[in-house]
């Protein structure tokens, strides 16, 4: 078979076509016709096997409403289509839905149903199950609305039988009377004219060969105008050109010839003939073959007019090859589509292809790593040419940038373009299908660097990929599927620094987490939302041995009890490097690496600058072979991490959180999008830390290790901004306060000889006095309580008012500012004196005063029960740490 050529002449959408002199409409009419059949019954031969007649059974639907059948509404759903008589292939179907059916054909008064018509974008090449067909009903007047309401319902449930049977379909409803001014673009017309599939009903006038012709008659009843095709606007235009680039970012090489074809429209949309003229002119100079006027070879004609470049047509050849499906470098017995593989046969004579181009297309779909590259560099430069086209005829004709350009680009970057610290993979459309049988891991003497290969190294001299980090070059591997179950692995470790027997545990480890999972091709909504963790993996001290001083048996022994960080006597910390790898919602996976005391809280710090918001990123899988500590240190970290992460989720705009590692104290503090991780002062306590002053209100969490009986962080859950919570625990005889203040700050002091009762209602007056600026902070007290072996129990605290008494008397003490030295003024009943707030001559002398006041020989602390500043907005923080000193003075002597 000779493939013809057709010539393309610049048309506006007035321009008639050529005229064959030997052919009339009849005959034009008679000739589309005859493609119509063939183009459905070829088709429906491409569907699955169960499906092969819906072409047929679908105007059947349309026809009669039986409540036997899908789409069933009621009796008053407008149906019947004119000039129909549902086939053979029709009937017999409907009979497979319901035995007992039957039809009778029944002349109606009238049928609103003009025409149905199957828009197939794709051509008779192939069917792609993942792609929607579209069916347009055209209607005629007079229909009510309410019965444009059953119609819509009635195609709607179709629509949903057809998709739940595994064929998507989109049906879209025409009032005949409003073509020409209904939402049908150049594109819609274009794709009517040459490829849609008349199912029932009247013709497109554009079938005859002069439609546009003034002198034809075009308002036929044999016919439905549609109009004549419009110019394709330029936004239109990039917007098709767009979803084109999208669609072979998912689907490769099989779907270049449509990404070539729009570059052409691009670069020419000015001089570009539409498909449907090229496919009437050919029809018309006597071609019938339908593979011959199929819209992908329509496509491929175009693009030939307009370039000679061998490797632009040679891509576009190729996806036309794969759309076909057909391996003509196998020998196939019973071919399933005759048709189609003597097209390709045609085709691939006409092309002068090498023998050996057939068999390497055939295999694409069993490529090893290594193979899949060259495809990889072929698709990947298109795409960008693509990308750089859109671009710039969007600027050319000032079209602005759309959000679907930017995540393309976007899309692109993920996909193609190698990235820091991310394992870069195949895209989905080119990810490996063979996987290897044999893999070579090793790293040369005096060589820092991991290497990969599907090669021995007797002949590897570029490694597939190489890393310092073995569980880079190992996760990368496992990704990518050069490494998997079937896998033969042979390691070569020149440096023999890590036993092949953790390298071989740790492979296995890997290929049981979701790195192994295939790569899925993900729809440009989710490149509109920032980045999200959907799984961590941890991996402690790969390149570390067990360094510490005490002897092994010292360490089995000690390592029932020890906390991996802060080990022993020595306070060691025995994790040395945290290695990571974040698999996100895009589909990537991220590596980061960190080493040193305090790479515990480098790996919180990245983890925590990604913001997470879902909950599958609070927990992580940790795995760590480090001598008898390997579990240990797993569990150690998978809860900090843990702890962290919820308290984050929980509190994303700050935070704290406590951690002794390697015996000193640091600290992990969130505020504002930024992380910092900061070792406090030597010998610091928790305690001083959490009651340090503080700018604005965050939430605390401490390592349970800081916390072994649990009391600290039960008290720091009842956190809340703008709110004191006062908790008072009673042991043996002596009381212990804990106060939490609006901020968040955390304060504790011991007292003895008071009832529970009485302190209450003492610092309920007392925190009651303290002025403030804008609302008042409420207080709530809690009377903690723990029980053997139990965990502390916090209940709300009764509280009873009791008359001032002997362990009463009022001391009200009057300062200029919080400075220790500032003046100051003591109010004792009617008496006062003043000095200086730290001088201890003057707590000497108001305690002499207060104690020749007193009502009895007992011998009782002081306490402070009001205190006021002339400075202006002192946090209630300041009044507590003021309180505790000053009764410090007056009691200390």
């Amino acid at each position: 078979m000779v493939l013809r050529w057709y010539s393309l002449v610049c048309v506006t959408s007035a321009t008639k076509t050529g005229v064959n002199p030997s052919m009339d409409d009849a005959q034009i009419i008679d000739k589309f016709q005859a493609l119509n059949r063939e183009r459905i019954e070829r088709l429906g031969s491409l569907f699955p096997v169960k499906h092969q007649n819906l072409l047929h059974f679908l105007p059947l639907l349309f026809q009669l409403n039986s409540n036997s059948l899908p789409g069933y509404i009621n009796l008053e759903t407008p149906v019947g289509i004119v000039d129909y008589r549902p086939n053979k292939q029709a009937l017999d179907t409907a009979k497979s839905h319901h035995k007992g059916f039957s039809y009778t054909r029944r002349a109606l008064h009238r049928y609103p149903i003009r025409a149905l018509y199957l828009i197939n974008k794709n051509g008779i090449l192939n069917y792609n199950s993942n792609e929607a067909l579209e069916l347009w009903l055209i209607y005629a007047q007079p229909v009510s609305e309410a019965q444009q309401t059953l119609l819509s319902q009635k195609s709607a449930a179709i629509a949903t039988w057809s998709q739940i049977e595994g064929i998507p379909l989109k049906i879209r409803l025409f009032d005949e009377a409003e073509l020409s001014s209904a939402s049908l673009t150049g594109y819609d017309l274009n794709l009517l004219y040459s490829s849609g599939l008349l199912l029932a009903g009247n013709a497109p006038s554009w079938w005859r060969e002069d439609a546009a012709d003034g002198n034809a008659l075009r308002y036929t009843k044999e016919s439905i105008d549609f109009g004549v095709i419009p110019p394709l606007s330029k936004q239109v235009l990039v917007d098709l050109a767009a979803s084109h680039i999208e669609q072979s970012l998912d689907q490769g090489m099989e779907s270049c010839l449509d990404l070539l074809y729009f570059d052409c429209l691009l670069e020419n949309n000015t001089k570009a003939d539409s498909l449907s003229h090229t496919l009437k002119q050919a029809i018309i100079d006597g071609e019938t073959d339908p593979m011959l006027l199929d819209i992908k070879l329509l496509k491929y004609k175009l693009l030939s007019q307009y370039t000679s470049d061998p490797a632009i047509l040679s891509l576009a050849q190729q996806s036309l090859y794969l759309r076909s499906t057909e391996s003509l470098s196998r020998n196939i017995e019973h071919v399933a589509y005759p048709w189609r593989r003597k097209f390709i046969e045609d085709q691939f004579k006409e092309w002068r292809w090498q023998d050996n181009t057939a068999k390497q297309l055939d295999q694409i779909w069993q490529l090893h790593y290594r193979e899949s590259l060259p495809l990889l560099q072929l698709v990947s430069t298109q795409l960008a040419v693509s990308l750089a086209k859109l671009a710039a005829f969007s600027k050319k004709h000032k079209l602005e940038a759309s959000p679907l350009q930017r995540q393309l680009e976007q899309k692109f970057e993920v996909l193609f373009n190698e990235q820091a610290d991310t394992l870069n993979q195949l895209p989905p459309a080119l990810s490996t299908r063979q996987e290897e049988e044999y893999a070579y891991l090793y790293r040369k003497k005096q060589s820092n660097n991991w290497c990969i290969d599907d090669r021995p190294l007797a002949i590897s001299k570029t490694p597939l990929y190489q890393h310092n980090s073995l569980l880079n070059v190992l996760a990368w591997a496992v990704n990518n599927h050069l490494i998997s179950k079937a896998t033969r692995l042979k390691i070569a470790d020149k440096n023999h620094s890590i036993k092949p027997n953790i390298i071989v545990e740790l492979v296995h480890y890997l290929l049981r987490s979701p790195l192994s999972n295939k790569a899925v091709s993900l729809s440009l909504e989710h490149y509109q939302e920032s980045e999200q963790i959907k799984h961590v993996l941890l991996f402690a001290n790969i390149d570390h041995q067990s360094n510490d001083s005490l002897s092994q048996h010292g360490l089995e022994i000690s390592s029932l009890s020890g906390d991996p960080f802060n080990y022993a006597n020595k306070k060691q910390n025995l994790i040395g490097n945290i290695e990571g790898l974040i698999h996100s919602d895009w589909d990537q996976w991220h590596y980061f690496t960190f080493t040193g005391d305090d790479c515990l809280l480098q790996m919180l710090t990245a983890i925590i600058h990604w913001q997470p918001t879902k909950l599958s990123a609070t927990t992580a899988s940790c795995w760590c072979h480090y001598g008898n500590h390997g579990l240990s240190i797993s569990n150690r970290i998978e809860s900090s991490y843990q702890q962290v992460l919820n308290h984050y989720i929980a509190h994303p705009n700050n935070g704290e959180y406590l951690v002794s590692l390697a015996g000193d104290l640091h600290q992990l503090k969130w505020q504002s999008n930024l992380c910092d991780l900061v070792p406090l002062a030597k010998n610091s306590s928790v305690l001083q830390h959490l009651a340090r002053s503080r700018m604005e209100f965050y939430p605390s969490i401490i390592d349970p290790m800081l916390d072994e009986d649990g009391l600290l962080t039960t008290i720091l859950s009842y956190q809340v901004a703008n709110q004191i919570n006062v908790f008072i625990l009673t042991v043996d005889s002596q009381l212990t306060i804990y106060i939490l203040d609006d901020l968040g700050s955390l304060f504790t002091q011991q007292f003895s000889g008071l009832t529970q009762n009485t302190l209450t209602n003492h610092f309920d007056a007392f925190l009651t006095a303290i002025p403030n600026t804008e609302n008042v902070i409420p207080k709530y007290f809690f009377h903690v309580s723990k029980h053997y072996k139990s965990a502390y129990k916090i209940t709300k605290s009764p509280r009873k008012k009791t008359p001032a008494g002997r362990h009463h008397l009022p001391v009200i003490i009057e300062m200029e500012s919080i400075d220790e030295d500032t003046k100051c003024i003591i109010h004792c009943g009617s008496k006062k004196l003043s000095g200086v707030a730290n001088e201890v001559g003057l707590f000497i002398q108001v305690r002499d005063l207060l104690l020749s006041l007193r009502q009895s020989n007992s011998n009782y602390h002081l306490y402070i029960t009001q205190l006021t500043f002339k400075q202006p907005n002192v946090p209630i923080r300041d009044y507590l740490i003021q309180k505790q000193r000053l009764e410090y003075l007056l009691n200390k002597l």
